[in-house]
């Protein structure tokens, strides 16, 4: 990828949950099923990254998602800044999700469509969290706060994290970004989307001068 070898997204007709580590791309699908991304896949939404981490850590045990969050949280020093996140290890138990390809006549938002997503359970699994903390203040173009993927070791399980423990100790690495690119799609389905997103109340205020 020439943006970069380390990332996540979502994959054209939202077929499953795409991850992008040490430079290949693999494709986590709707039945359980977790294979390298064929060249010919189309992604209209990726965060990636050359990933270069300037934190190291070590997390001995975390026993949930929030948990893994808080304990995260205090090697980034600055919450307005982006940093990748990279987690690797043996995990007790991991929970993760996948949603189904749709079809050009069934097109609607995610929030939608959880009644269709698959999920995915397993125990005693080594692999790697690919993910990324996004400041609040990019919310929109982006989903703020953390965000992960996983991949095992053997390719048998990935897919967008739910939930996660570990008793074992989890090497963790950190990169922080001073700063990103923000490209926009120039085809025809971009162009006809009907984006419905405001400006929120108080930027109205000043862009208007009102008080």
């Amino acid at each position: 990828n020439p943006y970069g070898d380390f990332g996540l997204g979502a994959p054209d007709m939202v077929d499953g949950e795409p991850t992008i580590l040490d430079g290949m791309a693999s494709q986590s699908t709707a039945d359980g099923k977790t294979i390298q991304a064929p060249a010919s896949s189309k992604i209209p939404f990726a965060m990636v990254t050359n990933f270069k981490a300037d934190t190291l850590a070590s997390l001995s045990s975390f026993s949930s998602l929030t948990d893994l969050y808080t304990q995260l949280s205090t090697y980034l020093p600055n919450k307005h800044a982006i940093y990748a996140i990279k987690l690797r290890g043996s995990f007790n138990r991991i929970k993760t999700r996948a949603f189904p390809k749709v079809n050009t006549a069934n097109i609607v938002p995610l929030a939608q469509m959880l009644d269709k997503q698959k999920f995915f359970e397993q125990e005693k699994v080594d692999g790697t969290l690919v993910g990324f903390w996004i400041p609040s203040y990019l919310a929109g173009i982006n989903i703020a706060g953390f965000h992960f993927h996983f991949l095992s070791n053997n390719m048998a399980l990935g897919g967008h994290v739910l939930e996660i423990i570990s008793s074992q100790n989890v090497q963790v690495e950190i990169a922080k970004l001073e700063d990103f690119i923000f490209r926009i799609p120039d085809n025809a389905s971009y162009k006809r989307y009907p984006f419905t997103g405001e400006n929120n109340s108080d930027l109205k205020k000043v862009e208007k001068g009102e008080n």
